[in-house]
């Protein structure tokens, strides 16, 4: 059994197609020079662009290191709450968005 990851960086996502996958590759990368007890959580927060398939190209490539979730459209605030609540179910350590 893996032990808990100590850092979950939380990105918030609508639209971004054109970034999200450069964000997370290069995000990533940099944390496993520093550690590789982390976790990224994703929330698609109802994007209607090709956000979504990108993600699912990218758990592909990182596993477990990458979770997503996809929901309809609620806004920045209720997305960062939702990731807040993941948090303390995971029991996470550190919390970075």
């Amino acid at each position: 059994m893996e032990p808990t990851p100590e850092l979950l960086v939380v990105v918030p996502a609508y639209n971004e197609q054109a970034s999200i996958r450069k964000v997370i590759v290069e995000w990533i990368e940099e944390i496993e020079n520093w550690t590789e007890q982390f976790v990224f959580l994703v929330i698609d927060d109802g994007s209607t662009d090709a956000t979504a398939a990108t993600l699912e190209r990218l758990k592909l490539k990182y596993g477990h290191r990458l979770h997503v979730i996809s929901r309809e459209n609620r806004g920045h605030g209720q997305t960062v709450s939702k990731a807040i609540r993941w948090r303390v179910t995971e029991a996470f350590r550190m919390f970075f968005k």
